[in-house]
């Protein structure tokens, strides 16, 4: 018994040696993961990145933050503003200088129209500015200013308010708001509570700052705004030398843009209507246009020629008789008769 028990002892342990040998074969053959070094020199590529601020915290505490880069060109608020003195509304001029709150830089000095006390801004949303306004009669007065990015509208109201208190002395009151087409308003406070709005929205300061222009001249939030407000700048200047060139369907385009920052303006609307008989189109829009600019004495006199042309295509002839008897008294004879004047007013 014992031999042929040393036989079977044998059998498995030469059994169990085979196995042994064909797994360690099989390993060998198995390719093994090299160990891959990351390159220092290679630029990591971010999903994400995050931050800690206390920008929005009352008590001191930071919070952290999570933002995903992006390649796009940041967005910019266009703030359409109106100026108002309580108690004497035949003030509009302001000088309203904005300041960037996080480096004090200077972003822009502004002016609202002599005629409608209106403004135009462009400004980086959820970026504290200082407003300091200087107005005629009440100095300087101060106020901070937040507007957050709302991404279903492109266009924020703005009210600057002037009163004097009190103690009569004269006190700042910016009110901002966005409105949509059903005449929905939403207002929001001057020191905005930005812990209601996004986060990744309100990321929007980090992404600003990160963020250069595509031709590459742009390297902060301030030299953005100030680059988008020069292009509004020089589309009243384009406007006007389309309409010397008798480009008529470009400068209606121009005008029409520029309307819409400032309804009320005397001149754009000037430009306006005569642009709209010149093509021969809307008279309604032509006459209303022309009697806004009619009621500034700045505008070029012939305003009341175009605003006679108006009314009598539009068949209002006894308007138009007013107009033209208008324009008569405030040229001189042979200006009035070359532009067949007495024809007009015959007809």
């Amino acid at each position: 018994m014992r031999p042929h028990f040393f036989k079977i002892l044998l059998f498995v342990l030469f059994q169990f040696a085979s196995l042994i040998n064909c797994a360690q074969q099989k390993d060998s053959l198995q390719p093994k993961n090299s160990e891959v070094k990351e390159s220092v020199n290679e630029p990591k590529k971010k999903k994400f990145i995050y931050f800690i601020s206390n920008r929005l915290s009352e008590d001191d505490k930071y919070d952290v933050f999570k933002a995903a880069p992006s390649s796009k060109d940041p967005a910019l608020v266009v703030i359409r503003g109106h100026v108002e003195v309580i108690g004497n509304p035949n003030i509009k001029r302001a000088k309203i200088n904005v300041y960037n709150v996080s480096n004090n830089e200077l972003v822009g000095i502004y002016n609202s129209s002599n005629y409608t006390g209106n403004y135009l801004l462009i400004l980086a949303p959820n970026i504290k500015y200082h407003f300091k306004v200087e107005i005629s009669g009440y100095g300087i007065t101060e106020e901070f200013v937040e507007v957050p990015l709302k991404t279903d509208y492109e266009i924020c109201q703005q009210e600057l308010k002037v009163k004097l208190n009190e103690k009569n002395k004269p006190v700042l009151m910016i009110h901002s708001f966005f409105a949509d087409e059903n005449e929905k308003v939403f207002y929001l406070r001057s020191n905005i509570d930005t812990t209601k709005i996004n986060n990744e929205l309100s990321l929007n300061n980090y992404l600003l700052n990160k963020q250069a222009h595509k031709n590459g001249n742009t390297t902060n939030i301030d030299e953005l705004v100030k680059k988008q407000l020069e292009e509004e700048k020089k589309k009243p200047e384009e406007a006007l030398a389309a309409f010397k060139a008798d480009d008529y369907e470009k400068a209606l385009e121009l005008y029409s843009g520029l309307l819409k920052n400032d309804l009320g303006d005397p001149f754009v609307n000037y430009y306006y209507g005569i642009c709209l008989l010149k093509l021969d189109k809307n008279k309604a829009k032509a006459i209303n246009s022309l009697l806004i600019a009619a009621a500034v004495a700045e505008v070029p006199v012939d305003v009341f020629f175009y605003l006679g042309k108006a009314y009598h295509l539009s068949y209002l002839f006894q308007d138009a008789m007013k107009a033209f008897e208008i324009y008569r008294g405030k040229v001189k004879p042979y200006d009035f008769e070359g532009l067949n004047g007495p024809l007009l007013i015959k007809n």
